[in-house]
């Protein structure tokens, strides 16, 4: 990301992972500010 002068970014559950969002939710907890979530 900051190679390409990326700031922020918004992480998207793949179909694959089905309710198991725990790398997400862990990603996020230890990049606030990098990184956030959508729900669909």
């Amino acid at each position: 990301m900051k190679e390409n002068g990326v700031e922020k970014t918004v992480l998207v559950q793949v179909i694959h992972y089905l309710w198991d969002n725990s790398y997400a939710a862990a990603v996020m907890k230890q990049y606030p500010d990098k990184f956030m979530g959508c729900v669909g």
